[in-house]
């Protein structure tokens, strides 16, 4: 009598998920929308890289951990500024309307902004 039981009810299950799935498709969809297309890898690692150094300055209240931290976070915020500003500007600058040119002074200075922070970095690490 088990035997029929189980078996009834197998049979019922496999009808019921066979009908569940007919009407209920799983469907894939790509949760990360590419809105940030300025975001490079290096403003991605560098951002890791701030995160890292804000939790050892949350376990640390040591003053030279707060200040560095600091430093770091301006010295990003001005990178990815300048990185919005490129992608932006080659945005225009491909577009139909012209617009007057600016010279390349803002990649002068994200570059240097780079510069400096991977110095940050390195100090960091050799500390």
């Amino acid at each position: 009598m088990e035997d029929d039981a189980s078996t009834s009810f197998n049979k019922f299950l496999n009808i019921y998920l066979r009908m569940f799935h007919c009407f209920f498709i799983k469907k894939h969809t790509n949760c990360k929308a590419i809105s940030k297309l300025w975001l490079t890898k290096g403003i991605q690692t560098s951002c890791n890289r701030k995160r890292e150094l804000y939790l050892k300055m949350r376990d640390n209240n040591e003053m030279k951990h707060k200040l560095y931290y600091k430093q770091y976070c301006k010295i990003l915020t001005k990178v990815i500024k300048e990185a919005k500003k490129l992608y932006y500007k080659e945005g225009i600058s491909k577009s139909k309307i012209k617009w007057k040119p600016h010279g390349t002074l803002f990649v002068k200075k994200q570059v240097n902004l780079i510069r400096r922070l991977t110095l940050i970095q390195y100090e960091s690490r050799t500390r």
